[in-house]
């Protein structure tokens, strides 16, 4: 019976992810934008959920909740935009444009009066 071979990780004791997580910042490029993703539940992603994408369509857009096209607050289309690499949005400005919704989002949140409370009738006097 041929002798079991050792794991990939096994071999200097650390994990593939921890391998992953250093190996990542030698391939990031020094003079290029960084997006960093913290794991947050309560943001969704959908993707192509129309179905199939348009021919050479690249869009983004950001809603507070699910919703149809038309209620989509649209960051970014590079539908009409030619050459191909002008489909694509500099990461600058997304980056600036969400900004700007989740603040002003933030703001009208905490501008929204609280719901009413208990009633504050007085009790009738029998």
């Amino acid at each position: 019976m041929p002798p079991k071979r050792k794991k990939a990780g096994a071999e200097d004791g650390t994990s593939s992810a921890s391998k992953t997580a250093k190996g990542s910042s030698s391939t990031l490029k020094p003079n290029q934008p960084v997006l960093y993703i913290e794991h947050y539940i309560q943001l969704q992603l959908s993707l192509n959920t129309e179905g199939t994408p348009r021919r050479g369509s690249f869009e983004v857009a950001i809603a507070q909740e699910p919703a149809p096209p038309a209620k989509r607050i649209q960051l970014w289309s590079g539908v009409k935009k030619t050459p191909r690499a002008g489909k694509f949005p500099p990461p600058e400005q997304l980056l600036e444009d969400i900004t700007k919704i989740i603040i002003a989002t933030k703001k009208e949140t905490e501008n929204k009066s609280p719901p009413p409370g208990p009633s504050t009738r007085s009790a009738t006097k029998k």
